[in-house]
């Protein structure tokens, strides 16, 4: 198992992947929004989690960035002034209806 400051590191890294994306496709005319939004989704949620592994603080598995981030506040970890706009940015499949397809799929 790793330490919380390795996987904090780690974590932090993938939000940087993530984020690489984001600003490398969000000029291209033909990208998707639904793949920046996934992306600058995910960036955001590895790096919430990165800061909650680095201070040793347990969060459960979830997509949810509004919880994260009240998790960082009741920790009283400073927030960037946006932070409570983060919940406008939602899980690929939450925003795109493929949670809700799968289901349907799986019940046919």
């Amino acid at each position: 198992m790793t330490s919380p400051p390795d996987h904090a590191r780690a974590l932090l890294a993938r939000a940087r992947d993530d984020f690489y994306v984001v600003r490398h496709l969000r000029g291209e005319a033909d990208a998707p929004l639904w793949v920046l939004g996934l992306h600058a989704q995910q960036a955001v949620e590895k790096a919430l989690k990165s800061v909650l592994s680095s201070r040793g603080i347990e969060y459960p598995r979830t997509h949810n960035l509004v919880m994260l981030v009240e998790m960082l506040r009741r920790a009283q970890i400073g927030l960037p002034p946006d932070a409570d706009a983060l919940g406008l940015l939602v899980p690929a499949g939450d925003c795109c209806g493929m949670k809700t397809s799968r289901r349907r799929a799986a019940a046919d």
